[in-house]
């Protein structure tokens, strides 16, 4: 099913981190040096220079592109002009950090921690439908259920010497950060005001033309 807020699947995605990663660190990690017991663990999805406190991870969309394999749909009906009743595909891309405000090796720790944490998550779940669950809990955002929707997120091979593009320059140090291309999100289009008639008779036919 189309849409129109993006957000949807920004959303699907934290709520995927938020209880795989949040059952990994109470399963396997809490208490422990890395990460002390009532420490808690945030998600959120604004810009890496905005994750100023807490033990957070950061899943930024930074750029979106148009699907080519969507480029060519025929319109459902006679409209004009025609792509304005197509669907628009689109890969979005997001960017992957985590930040701890804990000072020294410390935060660093916990920032690899987390990241890892992350990492296998969105591993072992690439593709997020109507019946994908985390103990119990339906992850795909409940505007999208019911409409075929599927979200695939592939990690995307950013070369290391080519990451720091990713960051702006100045004082602050390149941060750990991973990349995803999460597709194929399928923008709404204008409902057609025309169909096409109905078909009365089935048959190879010769036109002149020309």
């Amino acid at each position: 099913m189309p849409l129109l807020n993006l957000a949807l699947v920004t959303k699907t995605l934290v709520k995927l981190l938020e209880q795989r990663v949040g059952e990994l660190l109470s399963d396997y990690f809490a208490p422990s040096e890395d990460w002390p017991i009532n420490t808690t663990l945030t998600v959120s999805a604004v810009p890496p220079g905005e994750l100023k406190t807490g033990n957070i991870l950061g899943l930024y969309l930074y750029h979106v592109s148009e699907d080519a394999h969507f480029k060519n749909l025929p319109p459902p009906g006679g409209g004009e002009p025609p792509i304005r009743y197509i669907p628009l595909g689109l890969n979005l891309y997001y960017q992957l950090t985590a930040f701890s405000d804990q000072k020294g090796k410390t935060g660093r720790y916990r920032e690899q921690l987390l990241l890892g944490l992350a990492l296998k998550t969105l591993h072992e779940c690439p593709l997020i439908d109507d019946t994908t669950k985390v103990n119990g809990i339906e992850i795909l955002h409940p505007d999208l259920k019911g409409g075929g929707n599927r979200i695939r997120i592939t990690l995307q091979p950013i070369p290391y010497n080519q990451a720091v593009s990713y960051w702006t320059a100045g004082s602050s140090p390149l941060r750990l950060a991973a990349y995803y291309q999460v597709s194929v999100a399928l923008l709404e289009a204008e409902k057609p005001k025309l169909r096409a008639g109905r078909v009365l008779e089935y048959g190879v036919h010769s036109f002149v033309s020309g």
